[in-house]
């Protein structure tokens, strides 16, 4: 039992220790909306990533919450109502562009440097969803999921923000 509590508390110091601490490393720079036609919405987060001591390997592949699987490498994001309720109104699809070094279909950002990235997202609704879509609602669009890997020294480790660094990555309202 002792060994186990001494690897649980291990773990916890090198992922405290390797871990981004603070916002310098990974934050959002900006969120936009706007309304392509009556039925055609676009939606992009900005956010700027890059670590001193790691290697980061970042997701190109973007996905609704509802398609993620735990092997996901990719941004997950919901399209919410006014509400933050999931808006189930359109079809959407995603992609996150970069000028960071694409590799395998996976962004490569090496340590001691940083790269933007912009997750943008289409949302397409027919005139019928929207017909039975709410007056009072708005939709916007949130990012759920954001995983990276760190490389470096013989390490790997798969990360995430939590909802609380995720709580900023999200869109303007759009009125439908």
């Amino acid at each position: 039992m002792l060994n186990i509590k001494s690897v649980i508390i291990a773990s916890v110091a090198v992922l405290v220790g390797v871990l981004p601490g603070s916002a310098s490393a990974y934050f959002t720079t900006s969120q936009n909306a706007v309304a392509l036609s009556q039925n055609v919405f676009l939606y992009t987060v900005s956010y700027d990533f890059g670590l001193k001591k790691y290697d980061l390997e970042m997701p190109m592949l973007a996905l609704p919450q509802s398609a993620l699987t735990d092997d996901s490498f990719a941004v997950g994001y919901k399209t919410v109502d006014s509400e933050d309720e999931i808006a189930k109104v359109g079809k959407s699809m995603g992609i996150v562009l970069s000028d960071a070094k694409l590799i395998n279909g996976v962004y490569m950002v090496p340590k001691g440097t940083a790269a933007s990235f912009t997750l943008v997202m289409l949302v397409q609704a027919t005139d019928a969803e929207l017909a039975n879509y709410s007056a009072e609602q708005n939709l916007a669009m949130q990012v759920t999921s954001l995983p990276f890997v760190m490389k470096g020294d013989g390490i790997t480790i798969k990360a995430s923000l939590n909802p609380s660094e995720l709580k900023y990555y999200k869109t303007p309202e759009l009125d439908i």
